[in-house]
């Protein structure tokens, strides 16, 4: 599989509006592919899952969380992950927090291809108008 993307940040969006973060996975060896994504976004780089702020899961099945867009059948994946209104509103306006993208495959593999910080903005938006 490719190396991981570390050191990313994820362009910077408005607390209370909806964010789309999409990512391609190549590399994934013959026979294998994307069983679940995950996305944790967390106030300290250290904290455990447990104590993340917020945590989404995906499959192949579309969900208000996102999809596996792309299982990696030949060789190359790729997740959407959509936070909610809800879920943006959780992260406060101005402050950076780390996330990480997981990925468990079907041969029970489990990859971070993914990890960096996200950064909410104060701005009017329709959830908070």
């Amino acid at each position: 599989m490719s190396l991981p993307q570390y050191r990313q940040k994820i362009r910077d969006f408005v607390a209370g509006d909806s964010l789309r973060i999409d990512r391609t996975v190549r590399g994934i060896p013959s026979g294998v592919t994307i069983s679940k994504g995950y996305i944790t976004i967390k106030t300290n780089q250290t904290d455990v899952d447990a104590s993340a702020v917020l945590q989404l899961s995906i499959t192949s099945t579309l969900s208000a969380s996102g999809q596996i867009t792309d299982t990696g059948a030949d060789g190359t994946g790729a997740v959407r992950f959509t936070l909610s209104p809800a879920n943006t509103l959780l992260l406060t306006p101005g402050t950076s927090y780390f996330f990480d993208i997981e990925l468990i495959m079907s041969d029970a593999g489990i990859f971070t291809i993914s990890k960096g910080t996200i950064k909410g903005l104060q701005q009017i938006t329709i959830a908070t108008s």
